[in-house]
């Protein structure tokens, strides 16, 4: 069935709402593009549902039937009415056909951009799923998107990163261009524009909190913006989970970071950065690989020694045994 225009576009326009602002009546608009928050998690979206381009892979399955010829009823009467000895893949309809044919000749024209005739025809059994993630793709992969959705990683630390990586988030720079704010000036140190470089690398704030994290995960880097610290994670030699507890690190300074900066902006508090770097500790670490492990209750039952808090020898020596527990 094809699907209205005004259906697909009114069930958009709910889910956004609703992703944006919980509320399926908000009239305000989203950070992203709802086409970018569609497209796959590896090339920079959310993976959520393109409604429309669902509707066109169902009804791909129309193409698929006459391209292979089904044996049924409709399929005989399209090549005995329409097509008749023409081609079916460079078949184009008449002015005077019916609506619902010109339709499945434009969703054919549409798949013939993303899968080829031959492959069409190979297909023993047709999928709406394959044939979505085929015209779903085509976008440039980004490297930093497995760090982001890494399971280690707290969900909400998750999707503001997600933002920051896109540098959607409302900071005082892109307030002030909309006309909300009527100065720029970073609400945390206050000596520079409030931008997504400056309040997540070039603040003095943010400086100490990086500052801090490192000397714990005992890590040593000049890179200084989300891109290049992920990429130099990535190509560092070190064990697939030490990369996911410093990925996790990255997300949740992050994360704290945007949250002191709302704190400063609604109630005038910034709380210092060693109160801040306490929450991303090792015993935050533990409780994020329990977690995922089902076993969340040990970090609130089980009461580590004093000198492994903290300790950066005593953090891997405690991870060695939850990475062979994660990946096995």
């Amino acid at each position: 069935m094809i699907l209205p225009k005004g259906i697909y576009k009114k069930v958009n326009v709910i889910c956004r709402n609703y992703l944006w602002h919980g509320s399926a009546d908000s009239n305000s608009p989203g950070k992203v593009a709802w086409m970018n928050v569609c497209k796959p998690k590896k090339e920079g979206g959310l993976g959520l549902l393109n409604l429309k381009l669902w509707n066109v892979a169902a009804m791909g399955k129309h193409v698929w039937m006459i391209a292979t010829k089904k044996d049924n009823v409709w399929v005989r009467w399209v090549h005995l009415v329409y097509i008749r000895d023409k081609n079916w893949w460079d078949y184009s309809p008449k002015v005077s056909d019916s609506w619902y044919w010109k339709a499945i000749c434009q969703v054919k024209d549409f798949m013939k951009s993303y899968i080829s005739s031959q492959q069409l025809v190979a297909m023993p059994k047709y999928s709406i799923k394959q044939a979505y993630g085929r015209m779903s793709t085509g976008f440039e992969k980004l490297h930093w998107c497995n760090a982001v959705w890494g399971r280690l990683n707290i969900p909400k630390h998750r999707f503001i990163t997600w933002l920051a990586m896109l540098e959607t988030l409302n900071t005082k720079e892109k307030l002030m261009k909309i006309g909300v704010t009527p100065d720029n000036w970073c609400l945390v140190c206050g000596t520079d524009v409030e931008s997504h470089s400056h309040l997540f690398f070039r603040c003095e704030y943010s400086k100490q909190c990086w500052s801090d994290v490192a000397v714990w995960l005992g890590i040593h880097t000049s890179h200084y913006d989300l891109v290049s610290l992920i990429k130099w994670t990535h190509r560092k030699k070190l064990s697939r989970f030490k990369k996911c507890v410093i990925y996790c690190s990255i997300l949740s300074t992050v994360y704290h970071v945007w949250c002191e900066r709302n704190n400063a902006l609604w109630n005038g508090q910034i709380r210092v950065p060693g109160t801040v770097c306490k929450n991303i500790n090792f015993v935050y670490i533990i409780e994020l690989a329990t977690f995922s492990l089902g076993m969340s209750t040990l970090v609130t039952t089980v009461r580590f020694p004093t000198c492994m808090r903290g300790s950066v020898g005593g953090l891997w020596s405690l991870c060695v045994w939850i990475s062979g527990r994660l990946f096995p």
